[in-house]
């Protein structure tokens, strides 16, 4: 939150800069108004009997005035959010930098459980503060975990500001190396405006964050200077074989021979398409148990019938459909003698819209190398009736600009197995299913999974990391929890 709005006194005289925030609580009690976008004007007022044109909390002794206001981090003061049903943490005491004992919060943990603390105060009114606190942790191996602090005034979670911890993008006051890993000060100013209640909330998700009174700045000045990216890419050296430690050359080897054994069964199961394509293409007599390809296109079909047209799919055939709607059967009969599924098939649907019990049919067709490109589509509905098939290895899914209830999302996850790739491009997933999700579990290792410019629930996004198996790994940099 930057000062740029100019105060000026009655006769234009520039005495100062104030916050948006606080000029607008300024002008709300009467003691000043707008004089234009970017000023505004004190007004006269008295203090003791004696008329005095200007707030004299309003002057250019800015610093002094934000170190008096300052508030720094006491862990009494903090609870756990009671909002929040995942809180995980305790407060503890642990021996500082400099040999002193020192109370500290520490939440959060390695899985994916989302934990809030919070504190709430009372404040002076149109003042500007300064919250102090020195944190250790809040970040991780794999660079996605979540460190927060937000504030807000008077329950208006609308109008909060975030600061995000975990990668440094809000500047730390002091980053330095310590026992830990990596020790940070944070100053945020704010002002209260016209709030009579602030309330702090610190967030971890994914990793341990300990938060605690910081020291004076001039106290860290023994301590080596250390960035979030040096700490980076020291803790990347580590795991992938560096010289600092053993555990990250065991780590690096674990997770490669996973992957490696991943890799492994998707070249098998291309093997395995190459000889089906084969044998179709130069076996006339072979030919005949080979059902090659079912096409749909701009027509209006019944569940059944799209099922009736799978069932005679083989390995490594194929399946196009472009500009149709596949709707629930007419009489509600559950049609599910589709066949097994099929290895090395492609499956490539484009602007259609589905209901989710037809998307599973087309899932469950989906064997070792097979590949599935969904692309401009709706599939709507709950439906668990073709999510038992088998676990396939190598299979690619891709959707693109399509919208999935979290039901049919699940029905892809729950097949995959070791070496699968997932591509999501700009997809929204709602949360229609969400609670029969407990068949989303990836089975495989190595599994790769991109949400690139997606939408997706909060409960989604923890099932598909705790699903995850060895060498697994979700790519959720641009993608948005809802």
């Amino acid at each position: 939150m930057e000062k740029n709005v100019i105060v000026t006194d009655v006769t234009g005289k520039i005495i100062g800069e104030t916050y948006p925030k606080r000029a607008r609580g300024l002008v709300k009690n009467g003691r000043a108004e707008y004089v234009g976008d970017c000023e505004i004007r004190l007004r006269f007022r008295k203090i003791d009997g004696v008329q005095i044109t200007h707030d004299p909390s309003v002057n250019k002794n800015t610093e002094d005035i934000n170190m008096s206001k300052a508030i720094d981090f006491n862990a009494r003061e903090f609870r756990f959010d009671k909002e929040c049903t995942s809180n995980v943490g305790s407060r503890m005491f642990v021996t500082d930098f400099k040999g002193d004992n020192t109370e500290q919060f520490e939440i959060g943990d390695w899985k994916w459980s989302w934990t809030q603390i919070r504190c709430e105060k009372f404040l002076e009114k149109n003042t500007d503060f300064l919250f102090r606190f020195a944190m250790t942790g809040g970040h991780n191996d794999t660079d996605d975990a979540v460190s927060q602090l937000i504030i807000f005034f008077d329950e208006d979670w609308e109008e909060r500001y975030v600061y995000p911890l975990d990668k440094s993008r809000f500047r730390p006051a002091v980053s330095k190396r310590d026992e830990s890993g990596l020790l940070r000060v944070f100053e945020v100013p704010f002002n209260t405006g016209n709030a009579e209640k602030t309330t702090f909330m610190l967030i971890a998700q994914h990793a341990v964050a300990r938060f605690f009174a910081p020291c004076e700045l001039s106290a860290y000045s023994g301590l080596e200077d250390m960035t979030y990216s040096q700490w980076w890419e020291d803790r990347q050296r580590q795991l992938h074989g560096g010289s600092l430690n053993s555990f990250g050359s065991d780590f690096g080897r674990f997770v490669e021979n996973k992957v490696s054994r991943a890799v492994d069964k998707v070249s098998k199961a291309a093997d395995k398409v190459g000889r089906f394509a084969n044998l179709h293409t130069n076996s006339a007599s072979d030919s005949d148990m080979y059902s090659g390809q079912v096409t749909l296109s701009n027509e209006n079909k019944s569940e059944r019938e799209v099922g009736e047209l799978l069932s005679r799919l083989d390995d490594g055939g194929e399946v196009h459909i472009e500009n149709c709607n596949i709707n629930p059967d007419p009489d509600g009969e559950i049609y599910n003698n589709i066949g097994s599924s099929c290895d090395g098939a492609v499956i490539d649907v484009k602007n259609t819209c589905m209901t989710a019990r037809a998307f599973g049919m087309l899932v469950n067709k989906l064997g070792d190398g097979a590949v599935l490109n969904v692309t401009n589509c709706c599939i709507s509905g709950i439906d668990s009736c073709f999510v038992m098939g088998r676990i396939s290895d190598g299979m690619a899914v891709t959707a693109a600009n399509s919208q999935l209830s979290a039901a049919a999302f699940a029905m892809i996850a729950g097949r995959s197995g070791d070496g699968c790739v997932y591509t999501f491009i700009n997809c929204d997933i709602t949360a229609e299913g969400i609670d029969s999700m407990y068949y989303s579990e990836c089975h495989g290792d190595g599994i790769v999974m991109h949400l690139n410019g997606c939408t997706v629930p909060k409960e989604v996004v923890s099932l598909i990391r705790e699903g995850l198996g060895d060498g697994g790994r979700l790519d959720f940099s641009s993608s948005v929890e809802k």
